[in-house]
């Protein structure tokens, strides 16, 4: 029996490989000339290869999965322009604070950078890779 959505709570959580991270924020971490993997260190010292981003299963149900889906491929977009933020005057302007270089970002929607923030916050929250126990939000905000 499947529990509830962890977003929604109305739906079963049918959604196997629900990224915590979003995939496009760390997929960069696993290309080296070393090999296409990242060291996991742990506290005693001991490590271990991980080869992906974490994922859990039955998190999250197909719709919010794909709210999720939404969100993330509109940032992995917005993100992708901003590396070659020359090339999209239309979208960046390219400002200077003092001695400071900074870029102005025309066209983002604050309410949706918010949302995608909380979003992953929120996942790293939930999820059962969380091992710092400070990081974990109290019940009522989560």
């Amino acid at each position: 029996m499947l529990t509830n959505c962890r977003l929604c709570n109305n739906k079963g959580a049918d959604k196997k490989n629900s990224h915590i991270v979003s995939k496009f924020l760390g997929k960069e971490l696993f290309i080296s000339d070393i090999g296409n993997h990242a060291e996991q260190i742990y506290k005693n010292g001991k490590s271990r290869k991980i080869y992906s981003i974490p994922k859990e299963d039955f998190i999250l149900c197909s719709t919010c999965e794909k709210r999720f889906e939404v969100l993330e491929t509109y940032f992995a977009r917005f993100f992708n322009k901003l590396r070659n933020y020359q090339n999209f005057p239309e979208d960046f302007l390219l400002q200077k604070l003092g001695v400071q270089d900074f870029i102005c970002c025309k066209k983002l929607n604050p309410t949706l950078f918010k949302l995608f923030i909380y979003s992953l916050i929120w996942r790293l929250s939930i999820s059962k890779h969380q091992t710092n126990e400070n990081f974990k939000l109290p019940n009522k905000i989560e």
